[in-house]
């Protein structure tokens, strides 16, 4: 397969969609962030030692983590399908951190620069992408 010199792709490549890729795959190394530290959460979670309510949220955590994660790495393998679902998970995580971090959970807050990052990549592929 030829390349183009000016822009390293594939000769009839789109532009449009190498952009998009990049941008995705930014928000899947965050996503991957993210997922890190929900797992940090989840280990914290079984560290309070509340018996069986521990156990199970925190379980449920490294599952959802472990789930996350595995969103990130194919987002970050480029799967343009999954830019939506990027997306959806940076807006979940954003409403719970604001919903937590207001009541009890202050540290919380730091996680935003990481999350509003991931909403604005995922975002930008989006937009890139479906201009084609």
């Amino acid at each position: 397969m030829s390349h183009s010199p000016a822009t390293d792709q594939p000769a009839g490549a789109e532009p449009n969609a190498s952009a998009a890729v990049r941008s995705l795959r930014i928000a899947g190394a965050l996503t991957l962030v993210t997922a890190l530290l929900l797992l940090v959460v989840a280990v914290g979670t079984l560290a309070q030692g509340h018996g069986t309510f521990s156990v199970g949220v925190g379980a449920m955590l490294v599952l959802y983590s472990l789930l996350v994660g595995a969103l990130g790495l194919f987002a970050l393998r480029g799967a343009l399908a999954l830019t939506g679902m990027v997306i959806a998970a940076a807006v979940l995580h954003l409403l719970v951190v604001g919903s937590t971090a207001v009541n009890d959970a202050a540290w919380m807050w730091w996680t935003t620069p990481v999350l509003l990052a991931t909403l604005v990549a995922g975002i930008h592929a989006r937009v890139v992408d479906s201009r084609g």
